[in-house]
């Protein structure tokens, strides 16, 4: 029978058996805010000599949130910890109590440039979990973006990427980020420009630069997806990567090009002629019928050069192509 008492929690959490310890924690995650009167064990448990007491100690801790703030000092010592399943427990337990923990921040800000990335992305994850101070923070991680150790300036942009549109304001240090010295940081940047979404749009003609350079393409088309296009120069410049030699390259820059609307107009014929080569995958011929249908919609009258095609791809030998080509023949001519 698993535990019901805070005093039968205790005793299941220092169990050797994990199933019992299990039982424990999963009865702190349903009733935690009941068992507070746990928590000073939990962290006496913290400085036990039994590794995985203290792992087992400072993931129970995660359970009560800002309930366990009298906790926030003994995780941060853990934090410190050679062994890095207490201080990934601890990152998440720190986390878990938000504003609470704020007096944690340092100790955690210190670890975006531990050796370990796993433990970089939960210090990552628990700043901002922390700070509700979102000017202050962004300030921050705008600072470490800029730092001289290249983890640190990994793990800044990591907790950027976390914020998304709230990170609005970060986008210059993004961008200037992008032409980090490491492409692991600059993969993040990009990533986080990604998740800024729309507000991003000053990092358009960067990351296309970047795009035409041959570094990063996944990161940088993803990027530029989210963030949307919307003019026909950079349509122009992304039509060559419907013919990358990456398929999830080629993917993104067709769906990405079919959301530009009219502004993709420059990309019609390319994409026409990747519908119809019959050398081409068949999902590769259905993303261009769907990306031309989007684009026709937009261009209204201007869209016959698409419809003659359609109707030729609509008797294509590859039948998800041939209904593909029906449906979106369909769509435009009732649109």
């Amino acid at each position: 029978m698993p535990p019901q008492t805070s005093q039968e929690i205790i005793a299941a959490l220092r169990e050797s058996e994990p199933e019992r310890r299990n039982e424990a924690l999963a009865m702190l995650w349903l009733r935690g805010a009941k068992h507070t009167d746990v928590v000073p064990a939990l962290i006496d448990q913290l400085g036990d000599e039994d590794i995985t007491l203290r792992e087992t100690a400072a993931e129970a801790l995660s359970c009560f949130g800002a309930l366990a703030r009298e906790a926030v000092e003994p995780l941060c010592e853990a934090l410190r910890e050679p062994d890095r399943e207490v201080c990934l427990r601890a990152a998440h337990a720190l986390g878990t109590m938000g504003d609470a923990a704020r007096e944690a921040l340092p100790s955690l800000y210190d670890l975006f440039n531990d050796t370990d990335e796993e433990i970089r992305l939960a210090a990552a994850m628990a700043v901002t979990a922390i700070e509700s101070n979102r000017p202050a923070l962004i300030a921050r991680l705008c600072e470490l973006l800029r730092s001289e150790r290249p983890r640190t300036r990994g793990a800044a942009a990591h907790a950027l990427e976390r914020l998304g549109p709230n990170a609005a304001d970060a986008v210059d240090a993004l961008i200037e980020a992008l032409g980090d010295p490491e492409q692991s940081v600059r993969a993040r940047a990009a990533h986080a420009l990604r998740e800024i979404g729309p507000a991003a749009q000053e990092s358009v003609p960067r990351l296309l630069e970047i795009l035409e350079s041959g570094d990063l393409e996944i990161s940088v088309l993803t990027a530029l997806s989210h963030i949307g296009l919307a003019d026909p120069e950079s349509a122009r410049r992304l039509v060559p990567f419907i013919h990358s030699g990456r398929e999830g390259a080629r993917m993104l820059a067709i769906a990405t090009l079919g959301g530009m609307g009219a502004a993709a107009q420059s990309a019609m014929l390319p994409l026409i002629e990747l519908m119809l080569d019959t050398r081409e995958w068949g999902d590769v011929r259905k993303r261009a019928a769907v990306a031309l249908a989007a684009i026709g919609e937009a261009l209204g009258d201007d869209a016959e050069p698409i419809v003659e095609a359609l109707r030729e791809a609509s008797e294509a030998e590859d039948l998800v192509v041939q209904l593909t080509a029906k449906d979106v023949l369909k769509r435009l001519m009732t649109h």
